[in-house]
């Protein structure tokens, strides 16, 4: 088992006066239509990408463009460091990207696009600069997921589990920033003990660190009123 994975969480109630919001109506677009602003162009066929299906490398007609356009509605300000609502797709500042790459985390798999982040009307509403990171490789292969303990999230109509402790495959080299592609992970990722001391002590935006028991309890808060009551968990073991 190891204890010692925490997990990232975007906050439940988010600060949108602040820049920090709880979800994005936005779109990704190679071009600005100021006309029809919430309309995408796109000119390969790169959204159609799939980690299992596609694989590594990255077929050319489903690269990222290196620049795309993130027009988001509603929105005056944007300041977080780290935020994801679709599988997969992060959005990070330049800060959250340096800090991935000096710390040769998610070894490298995943692409990136710089982006021009603006409003509806065609205005900046940040000074950060942003990028979209895609993931290019889950790491749901590490995890021995026979022997990993599970807690049910919550009763019907939405029912998945969560994990009060990890279990690793032996013998592996262990990332110290994973990305799992489980419900429960789904607007997060894990991290070492390490790596969350060193992106605290960079006060980076938009994530909360939780232990698994923790993070159980938070996520299934969230979901009330479907939750039960976090006590004992179901192992396979």
């Amino acid at each position: 088992m190891n204890d010692n994975v925490f997990v990232a969480l975007r906050p439940y109630n988010g600060d949108k006066e602040n820049g920090v919001p709880i979800d994005l109506h936005m779109i990704f677009t190679e071009e600005f239509n100021s006309q029809k602003p919430m309309e995408a162009t796109y000119r390969t066929q790169w959204l159609s990408y799939n980690p299992k299906r596609n694989g590594t490398p990255v077929p050319d007609e489903l690269k990222l463009p290196s620049e795309l356009f993130l027009v988001c509605k509603g929105e005056r300000k944007l300041s977080f460091d780290f935020f994801t609502q679709n599988r997969g797709e992060w959005l990070v500042s330049s800060e959250f990207l340096n800090f991935i790459k000096d710390n040769n985390l998610l070894d490298g798999k995943y692409e990136i696009s710089k982006l021009t982040v603006l409003s509806t009307g065609g205005k900046p509403i940040t000074k950060k600069q942003y990028f979209l990171v895609r993931i290019l490789q889950y790491n749901n292969d590490l995890i021995d997921w026979e022997k990993t303990p599970t807690v049910d999230a919550c009763e019907k109509p939405i029912n998945y589990d969560f994990y009060p402790s990890i279990c690793f495959k032996e013998n592996l080299e262990i990332p110290e920033m994973l990305f799992i592609d489980k419900i429960a992970f789904k607007h997060s990722f894990l991290a070492s003990e390490r790596i969350k001391s060193m992106m605290e002590n960079q006060k980076f935006i938009g994530f909360d660190f939780y232990t698994l028991s923790e993070f159980i309890e938070e996520s299934q808060n969230r979901r009330a009123p479907f939750k039960p009551p976090y006590t004992a968990y179901k192992s396979v073991l």
